[in-house]
């Protein structure tokens, strides 16, 4: 779609046009808020999201993250309703093996927790655990926090939806265009630049993932959120894998191992420095596979079938920033999802929306994911 120079015009400008942006943007539709423009500078949903392993949980240790989760897997389990789009949400539940003491403790504060916010997770003993990964080795596990609910869904199918349902609606969502400025006048936000034009706009929404904080940087902030590479590797056919294999990690090593067709996906936590390297490291590649049969022994033989490196956008304390920065007034961030979102992108995008509209989030309180408590630690990588 070809943008008219100096001639566009909306209430609200979405800069990022991948699972988070397009959240914003369905979620003001469904309120009544259509004069919504996106912009994406390359294909919608074909950035960070594209390249995301699209896990989704509960299993949080924060209560703000779990109850973003708890509001989120109710979207999911609706998505398809609501879209008219398949999700290809498999529940096949998430399992995190905990090898330490230190761990054990940890996690069962956790689902204590969980569970007097209505997550049915649970702990498990290793007998338990080879019950329902009989393909795992059972080296070092002292016990497991498992949730039957959680699984996996195609990030791709989660942007179509969002996106087809706010373009029915009256929103603009417009790729191959670049916004390479914020217009403000005295502290106010006056709209974009772009590489087609202006576009003029009350409200502007950072939804930006790996270039968030140069987006911010042009109204004066200085946002901490890093872009760290990680690299995502997928076998052929696994022999010996259950039916229903669930989703896997394992803290102490980092390793995360999920079903994808008749083999695994398995990735490590990103790498500490931050980067916008996206070439595949073969020699990670190595460590990610050796991890894996380490605990998937099965895998050992197995043929890589494709491997790529995303970005996922850090924050210091891995909790997204939301909502307004002082001194820019109608500029919102909705950044720093550390790896988390495309589980989250409801609730998220149900939270900006509100903030855009009320003032407040209503759906759930995020009113301490503001970047005010970063005042002090902005910049540090």
């Amino acid at each position: 779609m070809v943008l008219s120079v100096d001639r566009r015009a909306a209430h609200v400008v979405i800069v990022g046009g991948g699972v988070i942006g397009t959240s914003i943007a369905y979620h003001l539709a469904m309120r009544g808020m259509s004069d919504v423009v996106v912009l994406e500078k390359g294909s919608l949903g074909g950035g960070s999201t594209a390249k995301a392993p699209g896990g989704i949980r509960q299993q949080f240790g924060r209560e703000v993250e779990i109850r973003l989760a708890i509001t989120s897997m109710k979207f999911w389990r609706e998505f398809e309703e609501r879209t008219e789009v398949h999700l290809e949400f498999q529940q096949v539940g998430y399992l995190f093996l905990l090898t330490t003491p230190d761990e054990v403790r940890d996690f069962t504060a956790r689902v204590a927790l969980q569970q007097r916010l209505g997550v049915p997770s649970r702990l498990l003993t290793p007998a338990e655990v080879s019950d329902i990964a009989p393909c795992m080795a059972m080296d070092g596990i002292l016990a497991a926090s498992y949730c039957p609910t959680d699984g996996r869904a195609s990030p791709a199918n989660a942007v179509y939806g969002y996106t087809r349902v706010a373009r029915r609606l009256g929103v603009q969502l417009l790729e191959n265009i670049e916004v390479r400025g914020i217009c403000t006048t005295n502290g106010k936000v006056t709209g974009v630049e772009t590489s087609q034009g202006r576009v003029f706009a009350p409200i502007v929404v950072n939804a930006a993932g790996p270039e968030a904080r140069e987006v911010a940087a042009w109204v004066g902030i200085d946002l901490p959120v890093f872009p760290k590479r990680q690299h995502v590797f997928v076998t052929g056919p696994v022999a010996g894998l259950p039916s229903k294999l669930p989703c896997t990690m394992e803290p102490t090593a980092g390793l995360f191992v999920a079903p994808e067709g008749e083999g695994v996906l398995l990735t490590l936590p990103p790498e500490e420095r931050s980067s916008k390297n996206t070439a595949v490291d073969w020699d990670v590649l190595a460590e990610i596979a050796t991890a894996g049969a380490r605990r998937l022994p099965s895998i050992a033989n197995a043929d890589m079938q494709t491997a790529w490196a995303g970005l996922v956008e850090m924050t210091p304390d891995e909790l997204p920033i939301l909502g307004p920065v002082p001194g820019v007034e109608g500029f919102l961030c909705a950044n720093g999802l550390s790896g988390h979102g495309v589980m989250l992108s409801p609730a998220i995008g149900k939270a900006v929306a509100e903030i855009v509209l009320d003032g407040v989030s209503s759906c759930v309180d995020v009113s301490g994911l503001s970047f005010e408590r970063f005042r002090d630690v902005k910049g540090r990588r």
